[in-house]
């Protein structure tokens, strides 16, 4: 989600219109004061005004030497210039942004009198005076001082500093929850407060927003202090604030206790009392510093390179649990607003400047961003499903806050789409006089892929091209719904258009050496990425009926570098899908559709050469809020101070029974034995009775029927049950002038992935017609308009 933005109105937002004050010795009406580390201190008037934007009654805090009261800004809400932004990030007409304003009559009202810090600074001397500024009706701004007492206590070394030459810079600083003139900092405690927007709009709350002054140069003239150049000062808000609106796109109420938020560029907020700091540069402190002692997490496994390493997450409970949200999709009158400070995290920018890899296609993993979860979520007193909440945030954006500014996310509960896998057959179809389903069970057995590689379970019965044109023609409809041939999206979602490279290959490949691009933890692994833009099947409405569409996502495809090739070695995969294509202003738009998918497979060394045997899949709905890059992303948040996020690299994100796992969809391919003689004895297109009975090898190939035009399984699909016909193509592709990619199949070259064809490449006793006649069988893998459910393995954890 794009954030709609605000400028916050400056607290001080006039001229410092600074008076006479001191000549080179200090005369008339001064009186030297108690030491201090900066030496005497002398009284000197001071005739300054500054003018006001928007504050709220003060709170006290007790000081060192004195009280001094921290002004508190008073926010309110209102209609904003801008409207909200739909999925596409584009405005909705008539629907305003909600947005968050400062009081400036109120605060007046409430503090006649403010604290203020002033800094000065003059070459290796400095001094940080505690003083007051009253509000002047006449010249509608606050002046320096009471009125009837406008003196200043400055250090008498800053002014023989200065002497009649050099200038004194002037910074002021207010607001917050208080300040400690023993330490020099200012205290902010968390901010996250639960309102209400209607109450808001007419009751404001009181926010300790910080105050820092551009600064400004005086000198010493005729006795007095005055500005060296004519400028405007302003006081300028530190940190911004955030305001989180709620609404109900679903088809029926929703309740939840609260929400939870993780960034990477957004820190301060907290529930476990964490305050954050200004620290003023002076005998105490090297540097001004805003900083916070709210807690950052910095992941085991991989972060960012250049900044955005660290996450923090923010919870903040309703005062009343379940709140009730009403479907119908208006903004709900409950909402949160929160104040924080910036992280190191960089801001999203053109993908030629703000891309992962060599193309673009995914924002740095550097970026800021922000997701919003919701707090046991449920409908009718039951955790909701589809979405899981736990994973899939009902809010997010790339997020780069800048001080002075306020924000709007607008979160959603919406319907979920079901997820494309979960409309592929569980097992595999294929004709024994009728069409019927063969199971993929392993007997109980885990997830492990090796579970699903034995002699029994590759037993697989294998579909004819020309039975498989039947299917194609859309005239095959079982128990299960209608069936159809995986085409070029959903071959890619199978992962069998591109097939993983789970270890490394040498020469071109289409995997690339990602180390530099993720820092790697402890616990971590270097990755190896493909990212690529290509089509994937999705429907829009949650139907058994109507027909799939398909559109052109950004994937991205990792697998972990240096996993071994060994006889039996674990290979692991993981693939984020259905990402919307940036913009030209490098924003990601929303995408429903997208998902993570953990693939596993095990090695199997033939000839010694390593290949995969089945592919086990795992499909977590992380829906369309979740922004970022999959493997620094936290994609799984607890309110655990000790350990509050889980990683992609983590089996328990996939493990039994875990929170992230419910709505799951799993799905298992086969490495199917294959059949041989066809072209030897010449049994083309024969029915499944006698296929069972051909001579068989163990698949090494993963292979599986699809269509793609132009390509030789959809020529052989297309030409039916006609053997005249079939035989020509065959030798059609034996030709040695036949381009490669017609003549693929789809399925895993081997462990290191490869698109697997063949062809005659004019040697002598080169003939491929064998091979092709006998892939005339393979096994049918048929996806459904109706869904086929979510589990398509046995649940437990073994990987």
């Amino acid at each position: 989600m794009k954030l709609n933005l605000l400028t916050v109105t400056s607290l001080l937002c006039g001229l410092f219109l600074l008076g006479s004050c001191a000549k080179d010795e200090p005369q008339g009406n001064t009186k030297k004061e108690q030491s201090v580390a900066g030496g005497p201190l002398v009284s000197i008037d001071l005739n300054m005004d500054v003018a006001v934007a928007e504050f709220n009654e003060p709170e006290a805090k007790a000081q060192e030497g004195r009280a001094f009261t921290s002004p508190q800004t008073p926010v309110t809400v209102k209609e904003g210039a801008k409207e909200e932004l739909d999925d596409n990030l584009d405005p909705i007409s008539g629907k305003q942004q909600k947005i968050l304003s400062l009081l400036r009559d109120k605060f007046i009202e409430n503090n006649q009198t403010i604290d203020v810090v002033m800094h000065f600074e003059c070459g290796t001397k400095m001094a940080n005076v505690v003083t007051k500024m009253s509000y002047d009706n006449s010249i509608g701004r606050y002046r320096h001082g009471l009125v009837g007492d406008r003196n200043i206590n400055v250090p008498q070394e800053i002014l023989i500093e200065m002497g009649t030459t050099k200038t004194a810079k002037v910074t002021i600083y207010t607001g917050g929850s208080s300040y400690d003139a023993g330490s020099e900092r200012f205290t902010v405690d968390p901010v996250m407060k639960e309102v209400n927007l209607s109450s808001l709009a007419s009751t404001p709350i009181n926010i300790p927003v910080l105050y820092v002054s551009t600064g400004t140069e005086l000198k010493v003239e005729n006795g007095k202090l005055v500005p060296a150049l004519p400028s405007v000062d302003k006081l300028k808000p530190q940190g911004s604030l955030l305001l989180v609106t709620f609404r109900n796109n679903m088809d029926q109420d929703v309740t939840f206790d609260g929400i939870t938020a993780v960034s990477n560029n957004y820190f301060g907020p907290n529930d476990q009392s964490k305050k954050t700091f200004l620290k003023v540069k002076g005998s105490k402190n090297t540097a001004t510093e805003l900083m916070t002692e709210a807690p950052k997490y910095t992941s085991n496994y991989s972060t960012a390179v250049h900044g955005g390493k660290d996450f923090t997450y923010f919870a903040k409970d309703f005062s009343t649990p379940q709140f009730s949200i009403a479907k119908g999709g208006a903004r709900s009158d409950k909402a949160v607003v929160f104040w924080g400070i910036k992280g190191d995290a960089a801001a999203v920018s053109s993908p030629a400047a703000n891309g992962l890899g060599d193309n673009g296609y995914l924002v740095n993993p550097s970026t800021g961003l922000i997701h919003v979860y919701a707090q046991n979520a449920q409908i009718g007193g039951q955790a909701i499903t589809y979405p899981n909440y736990s994973v899939a945030p009902i809010g997010g954006a790339h997020f780069s806050p800048e001080s002075g500014k306020a924000y709007t996310l607008n979160c959603e509960f919406y319907t979920q789409p079901r997820q494309a896998l979960g409309y592929l057959d569980k097992g595999y179809l294929y004709k024994d006089g009728t069409w019927k389903h063969h199971d993929v069970d392993a007997g109980g057995q885990t997830n492990d892929p090796k579970y699903y590689n034995s002699p029994t379970l590759r037993n697989v019965p294998l579909v004819s091209s020309a039975e498989a044109s039947e299917v194609l023609a859309g005239n095959v409809t079982t128990s299960k719904g209608k069936m159809y041939v995986p085409n070029q999206a959903w071959l890619n979602l199978m992962s069998l258009l591109y097939p993983i490279e789970f270890s490394e290959a040498s020469g071109v490949s289409r995997f690339k050496d990602f180390t530099n691009h993720f820092a790697k933890g402890a616990s971590g692994y270097d990755y190896r990425a493909y990212i690529y833009k290509e089509l994937l099947p999705y429907k829009s409405v949650n139907d058994d009926t109507s027909e799939f569409s398909e559109g052109e996502f950004i994937c991205a495809d990792y697998a972990r570098k240096d996993q071994g090739a060994a006889n039996e070695a674990v290979g692991y995969a993981y693939r984020h899908l259905y990402i919307a294509p940036r913009t030209a202003t490098g924003a990601q738009p929303r995408s429903k559709y997208q998902t993570l998918v953990r693939c596993l497979t095990r090695s199997k060394v033939v000839d010694s050469s390593p290949y995969v045997t089945s592919i086990v899949m795992e499909s977590v709905y992380l829906g369309k809020y979740f922004v970022g890059t999959l493997v620094t992303t936290p994609l799984y948040v607890e309110r655990n101070a000790t350990k509050p996020f889980t990683y992609l690299q983590e089996s328990s994100l996939f493990g039994v029974g875990a929170e992230p796992t419910r709505s799951m969809v799993t799905r298992i391919l086969i490495n199917a034995n294959e059949v041989r003689g066809v072209f030897k004895y010449d049994k083309y297109l024969k029915p499944y009775s006698e296929v069972k009975t051909f001579d068989t090898v163990d698949g090494i190939k993963l292979l599986h029927w699809g269509t793609v035009p132009g390509q030789w399984e959809y020529e052989a699909m297309q030409i039916g049950n006609n053997e005249t016909r079939l035989k020509k193509l065959i030798e059609e592709v034996n030709k040695v002038s036949r381009a490669p990619i017609l003549n693929r199949f789809y399925g895993y070259n081997s462990f290191k992935g490869g698109i697997y064809y063949s062809r005659n490449e004019g040697r002598a006793g080169d003939d491929v017609r064998g091979l092709f006649s006998d892939n005339t069988y393979q096994p049918m893998r048929a996806y459904s308009t109706t869904y086929q459910g979510d589990d398509g393995k046995k649940p437990q954890q073994g990987l």
